[in-house]
């Protein structure tokens, strides 16, 4: 600042000394944009950013600044979110708070009054030619839909994943009952390539593009692939250097290679490989036998203790493997007495029939006959008791021998050292004589008939008895 003395003369020629604080604007440092001092009409000026940041711009992060003109300078700052309260009318929104883009009720066709925002939509009630909404017509911008009719809109050409979209009590769209993100949001959702500023970690070079370039987003949320330059393109059907498949051509990988037990892989529409086509990996104890599982759970795979050469018995899983603790080749049966099996056949169908006799009291049901009495009995494929017959005199008998025709009929031989039928034993019991104990034969046909032969017995079971 430069003071100036001016010496005025009076009449009297006293002199008076005035001293007159002039601005000198060539060398100025304090006052005005750019001295660092926020000041009336200034948003910021230098650091003095008025408490503002990004953030508070509705920005999601970086860093604010002052321009020369003391202006916010939001260049630095990425992401710019949707919200709806912050006096930035942004995507999807008409207005925001008081800021209405310079609309008027005589701009937007409904006469004069005066316009507000509501919800970041055009508030319209105070014009003097306001739509009504539930007249069934669409009255834009006020209006976007009309009780069901939505003007040809969904969920997905609003930007989101899915969803049912409908009409609110205002004529404005309801979007609750959509699902997914938004395109606008910076946030890549479902169906989305990429949101703002947001390309989802893609380049240029990424989608196959050999040059590079400059990769950036469209309003819908896609690839704006204009500015990229050189080599083939994503979807092209051409496996590039810079793609991991394009189309069908997987370059010799496979769902197996990528560590999956086995399916179909997938290209992206960025030419990355998609392995959600894939079989799952095994997850044993989700009752699914899946690849490297025997069972899971009670889940056997249609495995059984047949299956796995055993006879019979109950197959269980443990730890994803079979358990064959019981499963069987063997099975025992009898009385709490003497009892022996003799012979033996297999039927037709795998059934296992055992002849003998048994010398207790108690055989499946069975009356005792004294001593030691004849025996059959069929085991079933599963291991289980399909009949059993008994049969003999007071003393000894027993079954020596056992054979099937080829119309499955059975023919049982043995001995017997009582009365059998009526028919006494012709020979000694003695060891020496043992050879010429005394044989009857016996047929069990359908009615019981009991024939008595030459020196022996036999039984003949026809099929339907087997």
């Amino acid at each position: 600042m430069r003071y100036i003395s001016i010496l005025i003369l009076t009449f009297a020629f006293t002199a008076c000394h005035v001293v007159l604080d002039i601005a000198d604007h060539t060398n100025n440092s304090n006052d005005g944009c750019g001295n660092g001092i926020r000041e009336i009409g200034e948003a910021c000026d230098i650091d003095d950013l008025n408490n503002q940041t990004c953030q508070t711009m509705g920005y999601q992060f970086g860093a604010l600044s002052c321009n020369a003109q003391c202006e916010f300078d939001t260049s630095d700052c990425d992401v710019l979110l949707n919200i709806c309260g912050n006096a930035i009318v942004e995507a999807g929104e008409q207005c925001d708070s008081n800021n209405l883009g310079g609309a008027t009720c005589d701009s937007l066709g409904y006469g004069s009054g005066d316009l507000s925002c509501l919800d970041c939509y055009f508030n319209v009630s105070g014009c003097s030619e306001a739509p009504t909404c539930g007249d069934e017509i669409i009255d834009a911008p006020a209006e976007e839909c009309e009780g069901t009719d939505l003007n040809g809109s969904d969920c997905g050409t609003l930007g989101y994943a899915g969803g049912t979209l409908a009409c609110d009590e205002l004529c404005h769209f309801d979007r609750s009952g959509c699902s997914g993100g938004t395109c606008g949001n910076g946030t890549v959702d479902t169906g989305e390539e990429c949101d703002g500023s947001n390309l989802n970690q893609s380049s240029c070079e990424l989608l196959g593009f050999s040059d590079g370039g400059t990769l950036s987003c469209s309003d819908s949320c896609t690839f704006v692939t204009s500015e990229c330059a050189g080599g083939g393109t994503c979807g092209d059907g051409t496996l590039d250097t810079t793609e991991e498949c394009d189309g069908t051509d997987f370059n010799g990988e496979t769902c197996v290679t990528q560590g999956f037990p086995g399916g179909s892989l997938s290209c992206s529409d960025q030419c990355t490989i998609d392995t959600s086509t894939c079989d799952p990996l095994a997850q044993c104890g989700n009752s699914i036998v899946e690849t490297g599982e025997e069972c899971d759970g009670s889940n056997l795979g249609g495995g059984t203790c047949g299956s796995l050469g055993y006879w019979f018995g109950a197959l269980d899983c443990s730890s994803c493997s079979y358990d064959e603790t019981h499963c069987r080749d063997a099975v025992v049966s009898g009385t709490a007495a003497h009892d022996l099996t003799y012979s033996s056949v297999i039927t037709p169908a795998g059934e296992i029939i055992q002849a003998g006799y048994v010398s207790g009291t108690s055989f499946y049901g069975h009356t005792a006959l004294g001593g030691e009495d004849c025996v059959l009995i069929k085991y079933n494929l599963d291991g289980t008791v399909g009949w059993t017959a008994q049969w003999g005199s007071s003393e000894n008998d027993r079954v020596l021998g056992l054979a099937q025709d080829q119309n499955g009929n059975l023919y049982a031989v043995g001995q017997t050292f009582g009365v059998m039928d009526g028919q006494a034993h012709a020979g000694s019991v003695s060891r020496l004589a043992e050879a010429h104990r005394s044989v009857v034969c016996r047929d069990h046909r359908p009615k019981g008939i009991l024939d008595l032969a030459l020196n022996g017995w036999a039984v003949r079971l026809e099929p339907q008895h087997a």
